[in-house]
């Protein structure tokens, strides 16, 4: 049997196989990190989308919902943006194991590395409020996204299951005030019994999520009232109230 020697020699002996030039391979193996470092960065952006909307959500609510804590967390999760997560770092790690060095790197070191590097650059660009701003800008500009999605707008948008969120108005009378929910419906809202979970008394303009009751037509009696935003500040309560856009 001939050899495999032979048969590559005689090959280019016949011209079947041309000699590439050096720079052919210098640009495909640029080519594959340019690849690889897109694949990263992509899902790191996923990857700070999936903690902003996973940490913003309430998951403490379900009971009001009827459902299960799993239920709720299933039913919850924001499985397009953990699916293009996924696809990204199998991106990356094919990427990255066809570089003219990846052949070195033992596979799980290749996946590894790709996690950890869109684990570090996802959670820098969450903490600088981009996780937020790409939710907000996908709400904004694609419909559809929000039928996909769900979000902390999506669950308080659900008065008669006793959840309200929107912007505080004029006092009306002690503790009772003007209070127009985030589909721009007014209500008289009643917090004379309502606990509050934040430090700062209740004020005309603030943004807040409320646990309680409809009361008929127009009327909601407050249980419980929390910042719209998760970490507190009077700015924030006064900046954060959502876009009619995002409904």
């Amino acid at each position: 049997m001939e050899s495999l020697k032979n048969v590559i020699l005689q090959k280019i002996k016949n011209k079947e196989i041309s000699k590439k030039p050096r720079w052919f391979f210098a640009v495909k193996n640029s080519a594959f990190w340019v690849f690889w470092g897109v694949s990263v960065v992509i899902g790191s952006v996923s990857f700070a989308v999936i903690v902003f909307l996973v940490s913003d959500y309430d998951w403490d609510v379900y009971q009001k919902l009827n459902m299960s804590l799993p239920q709720h967390i299933i039913t919850s999760l924001p499985y397009i943006w953990i699916a293009l997560l996924g696809i990204c770092l199998f991106l990356a790690y094919r990427e990255f194991k066809n570089t003219k060095s990846g052949y070195r790197f033992a596979p799980y070191l290749i996946a590894g590395g790709s996690v950890f590097v869109s684990i570090i650059i996802g959670s820098a660009a969450y903490a600088s409020g981009l996780g937020e701003k790409i939710d907000t800008v996908m709400s904004d500009s694609i419909p559809p996204y929000r039928q996909i999605v769900r979000t902390k707008m999506d669950l308080w948008r659900k008065p008669e299951r006793g959840l309200i969120a929107g912007r505080i108005g004029t006092p009306i009378e002690d503790k009772i005030f003007e209070f127009t929910d985030l589909e721009n419906a007014r209500w008289r809202l009643d917090a004379t019994r309502a606990t509050w979970r934040f430090p700062a008394p209740l004020a005309p303009g603030m943004t807040v999520r409320i646990i309680g009751e409809e009361e008929g037509p127009g009327m909601f009696h407050a249980k419980e009232i929390r910042p719209w935003k998760k970490t507190f500040s009077m700015e924030g309560m006064k900046e954060s109230f959502p876009s009619p856009r995002n409904r």
